[in-house]
């Protein structure tokens, strides 16, 4: 039985909080810092703008939440829909592939044994040829030196085609030995671009060792951030 459940989640009225702030949100972009009262009156106007950032953020949590928590229902009711059907179509789709591949062996073995039967009544037709010829009192090599190409009729798999349904092959890398693949990248700095740094191990490097951090290929990157109390 299907069922069917609204969800309504509040719109919060950021209306007062916006209200607040606007002189200084308005006037942000052309503010000049140009005497001791500017930068006081700068700094305060940052103090109130992260209180207001804060008050939004609250105000909109009880929403947010509300909503992830529909969403996560919502994706758990879909995925308990779609669990069994995903699963009984992998194990029509790995019967299939199990099939396909092994028609596609047999196939590709009978195309083989029909160009070596071909290839071996050509050898013994050229044989013979050269016998004739050279009875004939002609040079029986010319004729064993002939190239001639062999018609193979193509095995086709037996398998079903059905609109809708292909099979893809799918290609991607793994790397078996990290350092060789430096190795590589180091002699071709052409190739360099296949390595990727691991930012959060350099990340965690540059903050435990700060103004100290010294690591080849690698510069540290200082940028600061203002924290702001409402008291």
């Amino acid at each position: 039985m299907n069922e069917a459940t609204a969800i309504q989640i509040k719109k919060p009225d950021a209306s007062e909080i916006v209200h607040r702030v606007d002189i200084q949100v308005r006037e942000a972009d052309g503010f000049q810092i140009t005497s001791l009262g500017d930068h006081e009156i700068s700094l305060l106007r940052e103090r109130d703008l992260r209180i207001a950032e804060k008050a939004l953020t609250d105000l909109f949590e009880p929403s947010r939440k509300a909503a992830q928590a529909a969403k996560t229902e919502i994706l758990r009711l879909r995925d308990s829909q779609i669990g069994p059907i995903k699963a009984a179509r992998m194990l029509y789709g790995d019967g299939n592939t199990a099939w396909e591949l092994k028609k596609k062996a047999e196939a590709e073995a009978e195309e083989a044994r029909l160009r070596a039967e071909a290839e071996k009544q050509e050898e013994e037709r050229k044989i013979q040829d050269a016998i004739e010829a050279e009875e004939r009192g002609e040079d029986p090599d010319a004729v064993l030196s002939e190239e001639v190409t062999v018609p193979v009729p193509e095995v086709k798999p037996e398998v079903a085609h059905v609109a809708g349904s292909s099979v893809r092959t799918l290609y991607s890398a793994e790397v078996t030995d990290l350092l060789e693949l430096v190795k590589f990248a180091a002699a071709n700095p052409n190739w360099v671009h296949v390595l990727e740094a691991a930012m959060p191990v350099l990340n965690g490097l540059a903050r435990s060792q700060r103004e100290s951090f010294k690591f080849p290929g690698c510069k540290l990157i200082k940028s600061h951030s203002r924290a702001t109390r409402s008291s």
